[in-house]
């Protein structure tokens, strides 16, 4: 299995773990050496919700 298709199934992985405990959308995107998550919400009330799991 080439290094690319490894990283791709463990990125997917990460992902599905973080939106099963945010219980809302991720998504990962590789950039460089780094990369940028994305988390979606729907209403301030969910990104208020979000803050609250992040600030513990």
């Amino acid at each position: 299995m080439a290094a690319d298709t490894r990283e791709a199934r463990a990125l997917l992985q990460v992902e599905n773990t973080l939106s099963r405990q945010l219980s809302t959308r991720v998504k990962i995107k590789p950039k460089g050496r780094g990369g940028v998550i994305e988390i979606t919400y729907y209403t301030l009330d969910d990104l208020n919700r979000l803050l609250e799991i992040v600030d513990r």
